[in-house]
């Protein structure tokens, strides 16, 4: 098949920012941060440096954009609906999923030689999930809700993810737990 020529089609363009949003994933959690660079990424990827520069802007852009692939409900199409129970499923069923505990152990093995990546990572991450969260709770303190919902969605489970002793829970198991914190922090955001 001959290769096209011209400008890419917005298509092209969205196919190739994914591919190279996976592979930028995959370096970080086959290698490590310190193998995160715009020239491995672009061998890798098959991309020119140049655009990996306009897509991404710099290494912490690159870290961005793999947290992001990493959190599929804020851009889900259609969008997640704005029930609670809903988004709260949706959050978890991407955070415990093998590639984001991956990821994020990834990021905590070099936050402390890096804590501006650990910062860009939060900021694109937990922060971000809070937000999701706390834009779907009706309460005096839908910011506050949202950090008690997250810690109990994702909690002692997310912790043994991390470690490695659980495998990741299948969707009925996201979809009780969901329930069960949903019910645990709003009805106590109630009383």
């Amino acid at each position: 098949m001959p290769a096209k020529r011209g400008r890419p089609t917005a298509s092209d363009r969205a196919e190739r920012r994914e591919r190279v949003r996976a592979m930028i994933s995959r370096i970080l959690i086959e290698q490590g941060l310190s193998a995160l660079t715009f020239d491995r990424v672009a061998e890798a990827a098959r991309v020119a440096k140049r655009t990996l520069y306009d897509d991404f802007g710099d290494r912490a852009g690159m870290l961005r954009a793999a947290v992001e692939r990493q959190h599929r409900y804020l851009h889900a199409d259609p969008p997640v609906p704005d029930d609670l129970v809903d988004a709260a499923i949706a959050l978890s069923a991407d955070l415990l999923r093998d590639e984001a505990v991956a990821l994020q152990r990834a990021v905590i093995a070099a936050a402390a030689d890096h804590p501006e990546i650990a910062a860009e990572f939060y900021a694109s991450g937990p922060r971000a999930a809070r937000r999701f969260l706390a834009a779907r709770i009706r309460s005096g303190d839908p910011e506050g809700d949202a950090e008690a919902l997250l810690s109990l969605l994702l909690g002692e489970l997310h912790r043994r993810r991390m470690l490695g002793v659980s495998p990741a829970p299948d969707a009925a198991e996201i979809t009780r737990r969901a329930r069960r914190a949903v019910a645990l922090a709003v009805g106590a955001a109630s009383r």
